[in-house]
């Protein structure tokens, strides 16, 4: 068994040193700065506006800092610093990289699939964003009117978004409506609000000549019928949308610009993605804080609840939350990490992104809130009416609230949306930066072909995107989001940090750290990742489990869904067959224990590096060191020599 292994690590060794003259040196940042701007471009994305803010709202206010806080400390920085330590160290992607132990190789893939999905159905959000920021230099805002063709009996505009139904008589005024006297509502309101169309009372059949008490304003119609296309009258084959497609591609020619020239490129594009969303959150929230009841949202937003932290859900929202804003379990961090200096510290670049993204938090949360609490005061509602989350939030409650600001509108709205589009694109280069990675790194053929590469793959992506631009795309993304990738990141992020503190050993990981930064991670990182983390993932596992499936409405929803889990998580299983199978020596605990070996391949990438690394003192990695020297020597020839027992 001895001599067969040796002869297959001695073919790698080979088959490695033919693929490295035909393949281009792997790119660098330029500089520190670039990578630090990428990772925030990355973590800091729609998830801050989506769902941050209202989820502090909905678990406790200011008081679900306190939940959040901490599992960002136990939970997210380490993850964080996790996977970029393995990112950098190896100077490889999220496949690549398993050569830390390729029997769970799978885990790398499932990142691949996870983040393909996420590239595919994330990108019509962008398209949905650029759509609004066209629009936004209309004339007249096509979300602030009811004189649209999509608009129904129905709509009401945005200066009328104020009327209420009064108990009695008394109180009808000029902004009230009395649903027992309607020769009162004639006279005020039958010929501009309703077109003539009289109100029906509860106590008669509301009828296609009369209108109800729900009203819906013109910011919801023109994202739910114009948008989305959603309409009574459907058809059996939901056709995509011209505006919504060509949106999309728009979107995936932008990705294609940024990314076709690789990484060098990339550090130029996130100086934009970066900064200009900081510039225009001033904006917005300077803007929001001089509207009249600007005061009633940021109270609203911050008022702590103490009570909501006894709520085991609470807990598990400011996990999910800080899953979501930092971007763990994508790969992602792992592919921007490959690209970094070997010795740079990860230790301060964790720092600085934990404090950013807690701090645009509670900004994007404190602009959104000041907005909302502008339109609450102007409509004379409550803000648990205007507090919403997700798409509801982000196109229709804030253009709604931008398009009732005094003094050009259209400038607060374009800012609004050109925002959001950088906000998206940033997160989303990354996301499909992962995948072209570990494509061209899979396929060494492709790294002097990036640009064909990049190309095919934005052209896949859009055509699968495509069924997400009809009137059900909507709710097909939500399904792909809650039941394949939320899923795929929480288990990938469980055997990521498994397999590094069990299977390869911590202190062989220490020992890396020490290589690259000249000291051992300290012992905050170590009892999180060898105790907290992997504790606190299986919890959020077991919780999203129930949650997800109370949410289904039938047996072929729940059939379709795990089979979409069992999809994305395929190749793990499959990995570790097949390098059982071949390594199978028929002791099936001895070959168990050799295929979870780390491989002959892992190891820093440079050989300056390899060397410093070489001088740990790693026992049980002499022959591994032994063979990487080898191969050094034999690096001025052509070939490695045939192999002879």
């Amino acid at each position: 068994m001895a001599d067969n292994t040796e002869r297959r690590v001695y073919g790698e060794l080979q088959a490695q040193h033919r693929s490295q003259p035909q393949a281009k040196q792997r790119e660098t940042w330029a500089n520190s700065t670039e990578f630090i701007l990428a990772t925030l471009s990355y973590s800091v994305g729609l998830g801050n506006i989506w769902g941050w803010p209202y989820m502090c709202l909905y678990s406790g206010g200011a008081a679900f800092l306190i939940p959040y806080g901490i599992m960002l400390l136990f939970v997210g920085l380490p993850m964080y610093y996790l996977e970029l330590c393995l990112g950098q160290f190896a100077s490889s992607g999220v496949t690549k990289l398993w050569s830390i132990s390729p029997f769970w190789k799978g885990i790398g893939i499932a990142m691949c699939i996870g983040s393909s999905l996420l590239a595919v159905y994330f990108n019509v959000t962008v398209g949905f964003s650029f759509y609004y920021l066209y629009h936004s230099f209309s004339t007249t805002l096509p979300w602030s009117s009811c004189n649209n063709t999509w608009n129904t009996k129905h709509c009401i505009q945005l200066e009328h978004t104020g009327l209420r139904l009064c108990n009695d008589a008394a109180n009808i005024t000029e902004g009230c409506i009395n649903v027992e006297h309607e020769s009162a509502i004639f006279a005020d309101y039958n010929a501009s609000l309703f077109g003539g169309t009289p109100l029906c009372d509860e106590s008669l059949n509301i009828t296609e000549d009369c209108v109800g008490f729900h009203f819906v304003s013109s910011a919801a119609e023109f994202w739910e019928r114009h948008v989305l296309g959603i309409m009574e009258e459907r058809d059996h084959f939901q056709r995509p949308q011209v505006h919504a497609s060509v949106s999309l591609l728009f979107a995936w020619i932008v990705v294609f610009l940024c990314l076709f020239r690789g990484v060098k490129w990339l550090g130029k594009v996130v100086y934009f993605t970066t900064l200009f969303p900081c510039l225009a959150l001033i904006v917005l929230l300077v803007r929001g804080v001089t509207l009249p009841g600007f005061e009633k949202g940021l109270i609203y937003f911050l008022s702590p609840h103490w009570s909501r932290l006894n709520d085991l859900d609470v807990w598990m929202n400011a996990l999910l939350c800080v899953f979501y804003s930092l971007g763990i379990g994508y790969g992602a961090l792992t592919t921007m990490a490959s690209y970094n200096k070997f010795s740079s510290n990860c230790q301060r670049n964790v720092v600085i992104v934990g404090f950013m993204d807690v701090l645009s938090n509670v900004l994007y949360g404190m602009t959104i809130f000041s907005i909302l609490g502008f339109m609450a005061t102007a409509k004379e509602e409550h803000m648990d009416n205007s507090a919403t989350m997700g798409v509801d939030l982000v196109f229709v409650a804030l253009p709604e609230a931008l398009a009732r600001t005094p003094d050009v509108p259209q400038l607060f709205s374009a800012v609004y949306f050109l925002m959001l589009s950088t906000l998206c694109i940033g997160t989303q280069l990354f996301v499909v930066e992962t995948v072209v990675t570990a494509m061209t790194e899979e396929i060494p053929k492709l790294r002097n072909h990036r640009t064909v590469t990049v190309f095919l793959f934005c052209v896949v992506a859009f055509l699968l995107g495509l069924p997400m631009t009809t009137s059900v795309g909507l709710g097909l993304s939500d399904f792909f989001h809650a039941y394949t990738v939320a899923f795929t990141i929480f288990f990938v992020a469980l055997f990521e940090v498994l397999v590094v503190g069990v299977v390869y050993g911590y202190r062989r990981f220490t020992l890396d750290v020490k290589c690259m930064l000249g000291y051992s991670p300290c012992v905050y990182w170590t009892v999180c990742l060898l105790s907290v983390t992997p504790v606190a993932l299986v919890a959020l596992i077991v919780i999203h489990a129930i949650d997800v499936h109370n949410w289904r409405n039938d047996i072929l929803e729940e059939i379709v869904s795990w089979m979409l889990l069992v999809l994305s998580m395929l190749f793990i299983p499959v990995v570790m067959l097949v390098q059982y199978c071949r390594h199978f020596n028929g002791r099936f605990l001895e070959t168990l224990i050799h295929v979870n070996k780390s491989s002959i391949l892992w190891g820093p990438a440079l050989p300056e590096n390899r060397r410093l690394r070489r001088l740990m003192d790693v026992p049980d990695c002499h022959a591994y060191y032994a063979l990487q020297e080898f191969t050094e020597q034999q690096e001025s020839s052509n070939a490695l020599p045939p192999y002879s027992a």
